[in-house]
């Protein structure tokens, strides 16, 4: 994957970074919706749109976290500018101007539409205060199920005392996208492992992708 663009020194705003976030969310739903879950209805598309960008939207922010771990000042300053970027309703850039492949499902209005659900509608800000997984390491009751499964853990070792904010990730996405595709991993073992390999790696391109453009002004 390409690098979005505005990446030098002294490293990219947090208004560019919150943006160009989502814009890499909506190009990896894209890309993947179609092999990771082919016979998704209509809605549950949506639904998977909608976690990834979540999911890209926190990863970004942990990226921050673990960035500027010594500057907690300048960490929240951050993530307001980049809250704000997004609740301001500024348009999306294009996959062209960040080197992304152009859309072969989803369409720029789609992508607009769904950040616009997840950032400035009351039903998306109550969903994204309700993903306590991520940020605050608080699964629900139903995605612990999932993430303590014994394939996911061995897979992904989220557990383990040595195990990366990517891989505790993954393992949360993996939780969040069973619930959006309506996927019973005691029945559905096959798609269970496809989707856990697929969270684990998009949780590890995500998260190098993400400290790697704040680091670049470091």
């Amino acid at each position: 994957m390409k690098s979005p663009v505005g990446v030098s020194p002294p490293g990219i705003s947090a208004e560019l970074y919150a943006l160009n976030s989502i814009a890499v969310a909506c190009s990896a739903a894209d890309r993947n919706i179609s092999e990771v879950a082919p016979g998704a209805s209509v809605a549950q598309q949506k639904a998977f749109l909608r976690e990834t960008i979540f999911f890209h939207h926190f990863m970004a922010m942990v990226a921050v976290f673990y960035v500027f771990h010594q500057d907690s000042g300048f960490r929240s300053a951050y993530w307001g500018r980049m809250m704000a970027s997004l609740n301001s309703g500024a348009p999306l850039p294009s996959n062209e101007e960040l080197g992304l492949p152009p859309f072969s499902r989803l369409s720029a209005r789609e992508c607009g539409d769904a950040m616009k659900s997840c950032f400035l509608s009351a039903g998306g800000i109550l969903a994204g205060l309700e993903q306590e997984l991520y940020l605050r390491k608080r699964p629900s009751e139903t995605e612990l199920k999932v993430m303590n499964l014994l394939a996911v853990r061995e897979t992904i070792g989220w557990d383990s005392q040595s195990a990366t904010a990517a891989q505790y990730f993954a393992a949360a996405f993996l939780a969040r996208l069973c619930g959006a595709l309506e996927i019973d991993p005691q029945e559905r073992l096959f798609d269970l492992m496809k989707l856990t390999l697929y969270a684990l790696a998009e949780s590890t391109a995500a998260f190098k992708l993400y400290t790697g453009l704040l680091r670049a002004g470091v």
